[in-house]
Order: structure tokens, then C-alpha cells, then sequence
């Protein structure tokens, strides 16, 4: 057959997602020609996509893919999900239908204005394509105008944490560890669920296949531990459970637990001053490493990072495996605490430079956790040529992305010191705050 794969990227209101099927035979190769019918006329080569991109849910289509799913669910499985996404669409709901993925964030910012503008009232779209140069300068509203650099010159992506999301191949024999090249082909091991986010902060359906079992136990027992540790208090504040419940610490002067939907934390050492604010100190009982914190979100960005990102990071993953190896000039790392955004579940977002005459960092991350926000610079990239271990060089990083900027009331500082200590917890009760 010369023509045996059918690939769509569907963009909706409600999120986007990708349909690859591929006919091995006759019966297939039909399957694929009637289900292309669904969305377009059929002419000549009916592989060649229509020149329409913007479509509108009808009757008619949910007809025809219903009964299609029941004829070919068991040759094309994925069609499954399809029919389920149109069959909650209203009739008359417009839907970006493309044969690839848009791969830069200015693309998919035009594909999502366009679904938007077909979906707003009397103001349907008339079919006529569209491409990356038909939104111009009207296109970007006057604040996303002001990080217009950002766009052009990176891309942005966050999985997401509202359904299942899993990086890497499904089948175990197709996956290839990402941080030290295991395959089932030379004896690594993929039976194990790897968190992209440790599940011990709330992440419950963010998934990476390509995490070796050996992997995730040395993960397990070093890096993350110093990051619950970090976050435990909020863990109790705001009920973080996990796959063991709710938390119950344990402190030299205290303990804090989380019970009933209320957090009760109980300390030896409360100080009010004269305006009745209350801080109270906690004295861990477990050792915190604060390389092995940054380690751990850096792992957390190497897991779900587009993998045609690291070969320019191979000198950071091998920073990362070796749990001896503090590093030098590490980049600074930023913190805010913003009650105004809070966030339910743990969020990470990255955003990777695509414009290589930037002097910007080549991969930044954000990791949103409750009211907590870091901002990191994955080290050691072969792109970077500046180490924003300093005040001075982080100013590249201001000049394009003014929103982490210490006037903003980011604060800055390193995580490079590779020692274990018991730290001490403060949580001030007048804004539900907590230092370490």
C-alpha cells in the first residue's frame, strides 16, 4: 500500500490530542479511507488533506462516528477516544483539525485563537484555511504583546495534571530510560509507576515511561526524600495525601498532622508578638539536603522535557546521577510564595529556547506547588553559555522574562551546598507562610 498512515491533531475548547493509525492490510487500509471520509470529501487521493482546517461538530458526524467506532473499534482502537471527544461537543462547536502537531508555542497559540474566534457567536469561521501568517500583530492582545520576545523565542509546555498523562512510549520494549539509556534490550526494568512529579505532593496522573526501575529507587531514596521533607508542612496545611494518607510528622519540639479536613500543628516554641502574630518553629527529625532539593526539580524537568532536548543536556544528566557531585557556578533559584495563585495540584512548566541568538537561558522551569512557585535553569546545557550563578548574568534572564524578576518579588539564591542537615520550620500563622 503507498498510502497506509493516517495521522490528525485535533485542537477543541476543552484541549487538544493526537489520532496515528496505520493499515496493514486491505481491511485497515478501508477502516482508515472511511473514517478520513468522515471529515472530508473524498477525491482522488484520499490521503491528500482538505485545504478546511476549522471544522463544525453535526448530527451527522456523531452519526457516522458512532457507528464507525462500532464496525472498527477493534481494527483502530484510538477511535475510541475520538468519538468520546466529539459525541460531548455541541452541534454547532468548531474544532481545529490539522495533519501535525503545530511545534512552536506561537503556532499553537494561532491554532487555539483560531478555535476561539470559529466558536464565538455570529462570528463562524468561513472554512478558508489558516497558517501560521494569517494572525498578525492583532492577533496578540496587549499582554501577551508585552512577552512577545518570549514567544517568538521559546516554546512552552506543561502536561497536564487534570487527566492521565503519560511521557514515552506505552510498551515496555519501546521505552529507553531517560536518565541512563536503559533499554529492555540491555536488562532495565519498566514495571514500576514513575511520578513525574513525586506523588508525596499531590501528583497523581503525571506519568513517565521513560523511568528505568532502577531509576525511580535511586530517586526514591535520595533526591526526593529531601524534597518531601521541604514541603511536609505544606503536605499538612493544605492535606496532601498520598499513597500512604494523610501526613502525620513528628518533630524534636512538636508534631503536625491532618485530620478531618483541619491541619493541627502542636510546638514547643510559639512566639506572638505584640500585633498577635504567631510563628511557630518547627526542628525536623529528618535531614534535608538542599543540592539534593534542586537535584530532585531538575529530575522533575528532565521527566517530561520534549526528548529531543537532551542531547544538549547530557553534562546535566550526568550532574544528576551522581549524587556526590554537588556541582560548580550552579544556577541561582527563585522562590515566591503568591496566596493569589494558588494551585490544587502540582504544576510544572517548561520552557525551552528555540531562538539560539538569545543570551536567555536555553531551559527554564517553573514548578508550582499550592501557594509555592520556583523558578530553576536546568545546568549544564551545551547551549548555554552563561551559568546564572550570579546576580549580574540572571539579568539576561530579566531582560526577557521581567515576571521573575526580583521587583516582583522573586527571591534568589543556591541550592549547591551538598551536606545533610535538620532544619528548622517556621510557620507564621497571620498569612500561613512557611520558611525553611
Amino acid at each position: 500500500m503507498k498510502n497506509n498512515k493516517l495521522q490528525y491533531y485535533f485542537h477543541t475548547l476543552s484541549g487538544s490530542f493526537e489520532l496515528s493509525v496505520e493499515a496493514h492490510n486491505k481491511e485497515s487500509s478501508a477502516a482508515l479511507y472511511e473514517l478520513h471520509s468522515i471529515f472530508f470529501e473524498i477525491e482522488g487521493n484520499w490521503f491528500v488533506y482538505d485545504d478546511s482546517n476549522i471544522h463544525y461538530v453535526t448530527m451527522k458526524m456523531k452519526e457516522e462516528l458512532r457507528l464507525y467506532t462500532n464496525k472498527y473499534r477493534q481494527i483502530v482502537p484510538q477511535i475510541n477516544q475520538l468519538n468520546a471527544k466529539i459525541s460531548h461537543m455541541n452541534c454547532g462547536e468548531g474544532f481545529a483539525l490539522l495533519p501535525v502537531k503545530p511545534v512552536s508555542t506561537i503556532d499553537r497559540l494561532r491554532v487555539e485563537a483560531a478555535v476561539l474566534e470559529s466558536n464565538l457567536p455570529n462570528r463562524k469561521s468561513t472554512g478558508d484555511d489558516f497558517s501560521s501568517d494569517d494572525i498578525g500583530d492583532d492577533f496578540f492582545s496587549d499582554d501577551i504583546g508585552k512577552f512577545r520576545l518570549q514567544i517568538q523565542g521559546y516554546n512552552f509546555f506543561s502536561p497536564r495534571v487534570d487527566v492521565k498523562t503519560k511521557i514515552g512510549p506505552s510498551r515496555r520494549q519501546d521505552r529507553k530510560c531517560r536518565f541512563c539509556g536503559g533499554t529492555s534490550q540491555t536488562g532495565a526494568k519498566f514495571k514500576k509507576k514513575a511520578h513525574a512529579i513525586p506523588e508525596s505532593i499531590g501528583n497523581k496522573n503525571i506519568i513517565c515511561n521513560e523511568e528505568c526501575d532502577a531509576c525511580n529507587e535511586f530517586f526514591g531514596v535520595t533526591y526526593e526524600k529531601s524534597l518531601v521533607e521541604y514541603f511536609n508542612i505544606y503536605r499538612v496545611i493544605d492535606g496532601v495525601k498520598s499513597k500512604e494518607g494523610y501526613p502525620r510528622i513528628s518533630y524534636q519540639n512538636g508534631y503536625a498532622f491532618h485530620s478531618n479536613g483541619v491541619a493541627q500543628v502542636y510546638s514547643e516554641d510559639i512566639i506572638e508578638d505584640e500585633h498577635g502574630n504567631v510563628q511557630i518553629k518547627l526542628k525536623s527529625n529528618e535531614y534535608f539536603n538542599e543540592n539534593y532539593f534542586y537535584k530532585s526539580l531538575c529530575k522533575m524537568a528532565l521527566s517530561v522535557i520534549d526528548v529531543n532536548e537532551l542531547p544538549s543536556l547530557q553534562r546535566t544528566l550526568k550532574w544528576l546521577m551522581d549524587k556526590y557531585e554537588a556541582g560548580v557556578d550552579l544556577p541561582l533559584v527563585g522562590m515566591l510564595i503568591s496566596p493569589a495563585g494558588y494551585e490544587s495540584e502540582p504544576k510544572i512548566i517548561i520552557i525551552n529556547r528555540v531562538d539560539d541568538s538569545l543570551s536567555s537561558p536555553h531551559v527554564l522551569c517553573e514548578l508550582r506547588v499550592g501557594y509555592y512557585k520556583f523558578l530553576f535553569i536546568l545546568p549544564y546545557s551545551d547551549k548555554d553559555e552563561l551559568k546564572y550563578s550570579s546576580k549580574n548574568e540572571m539579568e539576561e534572564l530579566f531582560k526577557v522574562f521581567p515576571q521573575f524578576s526580583t521587583d516582583v518579588g522573586w527571591i534568589y539564591k543556591k541550592f549547591s551546598v551538598n551536606k545533610m542537615v535538620k532544619p528548622v520550620f517556621a510557620v507564621n500563622l497571620n498569612n500561613s507562610q512557611v520558611e525553611p
